[in-house]
């Protein structure tokens, strides 16, 4: 009797390439002042700018900046100073199978920025986190079915697939003015940093209207018994994007900040007025999930034995991305040699990924937090500084897995002085992920058709292996799984180590 093979065309997204990488690049930076004024580096922030990111035959190119901003006195050291410098970094990664034109998502973070003065210059260094994800659209032939012959017996699952009917991307230039009060004593604003979410996603007739808010914090050099003043600011933002989409995908956004200005003048009677201009890139991305019925297995109880062909295929089954922000607190004692704490100026925190656990709703992020704390020693104007790497366990409510490729920025860091040479600080991680969300799936390619060995009748008492089903018990045996359930009124499944009783017919009964 003939058989008929039921084919169709999945199409759906497969997982080129998932890569994390570590680097440390290094640059250099002239100071301004005379090279014989000693120079005091008080704080070094950095943060990492993605730029170009290319695919091609086997490999990754991914290039961008980090942008350093440094805290330091020379001169007069109760003069707080800053310098602004950026470094470029190129980062090749082998990704066997990899072509020109494959969709390319990544990011990268600052995980530790340090600077060193000498000689009239800055020596600066930063060990930054990369991840890449390379995804190619996929049309894969698999069988649906069998049918034909009353002796088949198949078993169908359900695949479920993801893949992006759409991609857009606009700038935002977002502009704000803040008051700063008088009692702050600002002389003088030296830098700015921003961070940016995504509050809402609105979608309709090929477009989607992001809106979101802009957090910055500024630096700023203060008056004689305070020289650094920090202030933080938000204002929103909303974008519109171009991006084509059905009306069942589903729509969301990212944005990065990609240059952030500020400045301050006076508005008369000792306060001032600080101007802000924070540039965005806005990302929309539309994807589309579908539910497949395919062939997982197939076997005959008579007559000739079908064989499935299967091929292994990584595809994207529900791949998102996500962010969260959660709070956290620790308590620093001072080295030894520090001065004690008079006037506590600023807390600058950066955190480092190390191991990650699902649990409870809950990711759980260890690692490691820099803290770099800058205050007046009691009885100085002399700003000092001192860093000290501290354990972080941070869980955040969000829906990444373990193995997520993810960011770690702090956004906001505040110190108290519980003591001269205790210090409190407080401190909220924003933490931005993407899963990739690939399985591996057995496709069946093929059934094939063979002449099957003629074998005896008999009653046999199996002991299956840990991992096999009562499906794989019957396929073994060639007996139609119902017969089995039968003979054995009590089995449910498959366990190792219980005896299954199994009446297989002969040939000549078949």
């Amino acid at each position: 009797m003939e058989w008929k093979i039921e084919r169709a065309s999945v199409e759906g997204q497969r997982l080129a390439a998932d890569i994390r990488l570590q680097t440390v690049i290094d640059g250099e930076a002239a100071l301004p002042g005379s090279l014989r004024d000693a120079a005091t580096v008080l704080s070094v922030q950095a943060r990492a700018m993605p730029g170009a990111g290319e695919t091609q035959g086997d490999k990754v190119i991914l290039t961008g900046q980090v942008l350093f901003d440094v805290l330091y006195a020379q001169g007069d050291l109760t003069r707080v100073q800053c310098i602004e410098t950026a470094c470029d970094f190129r980062q090749i990664a082998d990704a066997p199978g990899v072509t020109p034109r494959m969709a390319l998502t990544w990011d990268v973070c600052v995980e530790d920025a340090q600077a060193r003065a000498s000689g009239g210059r800055l020596m600066l260094t930063a060990a930054l986190s990369l991840y890449a994800i390379v995804t190619a659209d996929a049309a894969i032939e698999a069988v649906t079915g069998v049918t034909g012959d009353a002796s088949l017996r198949t078993r169908c699952c359900q695949a479920r697939l993801q893949r992006t009917t759409g991609r857009g991307e606009a700038r935002a230039l977002v502009r704000e003015e803040f008051e700063l009060p008088a009692a702050l004593g600002v002389q003088d604003t030296l830098y700015a940093a921003a961070d940016a979410r995504v509050d809402e996603v609105v979608g309709g007739e090929g477009r989607v209207t992001v809106s979101g808010t802009v957090e910055l914090t500024v630096c700023h050099a203060g008056g004689e018994n305070r020289p650094l003043v920090i202030t933080r600011h938000s204002a929103p933002f909303e974008q519109s994007v171009a991006l084509e989409s059905g009306e069942d995908d589903a729509v969301s956004a990212s944005v990065r900040v990609l240059d952030v200005m500020a400045d301050s003048m006076e508005a008369g009677e000792d306060a001032r007025v600080l101007r802000t201009e924070v540039e965005l890139l806005v990302r929309a991305q539309a994807t589309q999930a579908a539910q497949r019925e395919l062939l997982c297995d197939v076997y005959t109880i008579s007559g000739d034995l079908a064989e499935p062909r299967r091929r292994e295929e990584l595809l994207i089954a529900d791949g998102a991305g996500e962010r969260a922000r959660e709070s956290g607190k620790l308590v620093l004692a001072l080295p030894d040699d520090a001065p004690p704490v008079g006037t506590m100026l600023a807390a600058f925190v950066q955190p480092a990924a190390g191991t990650r656990e699902r649990s409870g709703g809950r990711l759980r992020v260890d690692g490691m937090l820099g803290v770099t704390l800058v205050y007046l020693p009691i009885d100085s104007q002399v700003p000092v500084s001192t860093r000290q790497d501290a354990p972080m366990s941070v869980q955040f409510a969000c829906g990444l897995s373990a193995d997520a490729a993810i960011a770690l920025e702090c956004v906001e860091a505040v110190a108290s002085a519980i003591t001269s040479d205790r210090v409190e600080v407080r401190f909220i991680l924003s933490l931005e992920g993407v899963d990739c969300g690939a399985q591996p799936l057995q496709v069946v390619t093929d059934v094939t058709r063979t002449p099957a060995q003629a074998e005896p009748g008999a009653i046999v008492v199996y002991y299956p292996a840990q991992d096999e089903t009562a499906w794989d018990v019957a396929k073994r045996y060639r007996v139609d799984a119902q017969s089995l359930r039968a003979l054995n009124p009590q089995l449910e499944e498959a366990r190792a180590g219980e005896p299954v009783v199994v009446l297989r017919r002969g040939t000549a009964e078949a």
